[in-house]
């Protein structure tokens, strides 16, 4: 993924800090932006992550 042109900076960046979600664990875009008033971006990256099949949303 991170040697993939097509990913953003910033999706690449949103994939870095879902590495440090321990596993189990669910996120969101507020979640992956706490501390920051970034939740827009993060969701913008998640999404661009999902478009390229680098992640799946799953319902629990």
């Amino acid at each position: 993924m991170f040697g993939d042109e097509r990913v953003s900076l910033t999706a690449r960046g949103v994939f870095a800090r879902i590495t440090t979600v321990p596993v189990g664990e669910t996120f969101t875009a507020a979640t992956l932006a706490a501390g920051t008033d970034e939740v827009a971006t993060a969701q913008a990256g998640l999404d661009e992550l999902e478009a390229h099949g680098y992640l799946a949303e799953v319902a629990r």
